[in-house]
């Protein structure tokens, strides 16, 4: 009832002799990924779409359909169609009916619509432990859209895929920054929470990310200003104008810097107009003084506000070289005698 809703093809005057569509269209179907299985996540409707493709591909007329139906099944759709089909129907427009009727049932769909409500980033992390947090995110993107065809027909749009991949990441402090205006595509909506997730690997309360734990609990880059204020990953023209803007490290003004960057961002003093640097400890703000003698946990905070404001207002995450050049830009250098 419902196949000639799915990109019937055009219709040639020539029938194809029976031997050619045979091997035609078993070349189409070199990848069995392509057939029809009759399991979970393998869409009838999408596979239909396929064998109609490949039917315009090699000038097959709609009446010789039914020749080469089988050949797009595998498994339990192939075995149905030799038990229960073949012999039992001979025109196109019936073959699919039985099929959808035994494999497409209320159950199925019933347990599509469980499954796509239930399925959320935290559930995709509780089932992958030993994967971090950008390679759960991607299974959560996969997961919702091959779960996405089994659903009724009013649920299969790009739009509701988007809402649902936002429901799935709601109150997951990694993605609160990219939820709180999120994109109006379903690609922008991923592009972003990708973004976050990776942001999200340089903090230090992530058990998944232990490099950069370890990375920030070294003094590196508090201590760095021994080397002239540079530090390994500085270089010339400070926190270059592609950055972003930036105050106080624990959230006590966080100001933005003037600078002529895209987005405003903070240039660095030695563009050569900006004026002195700070001189100033980026965790208290205290002048002549340098965040190095902070506890760990004051700096820890510091950091994460600097990854913050650096992801809002650039939309990329922050390296360690980027919070070591900003520093040193920040709070210049300490006078050694």
């Amino acid at each position: 009832q419902q196949h000639s809703d799915y990109g019937r093809p055009q219709q040639y005057s020539t029938d194809i002799p029976l031997p050619r569509i045979i091997e035609a269209v078993t070349r189409q179907y070199s990848n069995t990924d392509d057939k029809y299985s009759g399991g979970l996540y393998n869409d009838f409707n999408t596979k239909l779409v396929k064998f109609y493709d490949v039917c315009e591909k090699i000038g097959l007329q709609e009446h010789q359909f039914h020749v080469a139906f089988s050949l797009m099944l595998k498994g339990r759709a192939e075995k149905f169609y030799f038990t229960r089909i073949k012999g039992k129907a001979r025109d196109f427009p019936t073959m699919i009916d039985m099929m959808r009727a035994h494999f497409d049932t209320e159950e199925n769909r019933q347990r599509y619509i469980t499954e796509w409500r239930e399925t959320t980033f935290p559930s995709i992390i509780a089932q992958n432990p030993e994967k971090s947090r950008p390679e759960c995110l991607e299974i959560l993107f996969e997961t919702l859209e091959k779960i996405q065809p089994g659903l009724p027909p009013e649920h299969r749009s790009e739009t509701t895929l988007r809402e649902q991949t936002i429901n799935a990441c709601r109150g997951v402090e990694e993605c609160k920054f990219s939820l709180y205006r999120p994109a109006s595509t379903l690609e922008g909506v991923q592009a972003e929470l990708r973004s976050a997730v990776a942001n999200a690997a340089f903090s230090p309360r992530s058990g998944q990310f232990q490099a950069y734990e370890e990375y920030e609990m070294h003094d590196q880059h508090w201590t760095d200003r021994t080397y002239g204020g540079r530090g390994r990953g500085y270089s010339r023209g400070g926190y270059s104008q592609r950055r972003g803007s930036y105050g106080l490290g624990n959230n006590r003004e966080l100001t933005p810097f003037r600078g002529s960057g895209p987005r405003g961002g903070y240039r660095g003093s030695r563009q050569g107009n900006q004026g002195p640097r700070q001189g100033r400890c980026y965790v208290c703000g205290k002048p002549g003084y340098w965040s190095k003698y902070h506890t760990g946990e004051e700096r820890r905070q510091s950091l994460n506000n600097f990854r913050q404001q650096h992801y809002f207002t650039t939309g990329q995450a922050a390296t360690p070289q980027d919070f070591q050049i900003f520093l040193n830009d920040f709070e210049g250098e300490e006078e050694t005698e």
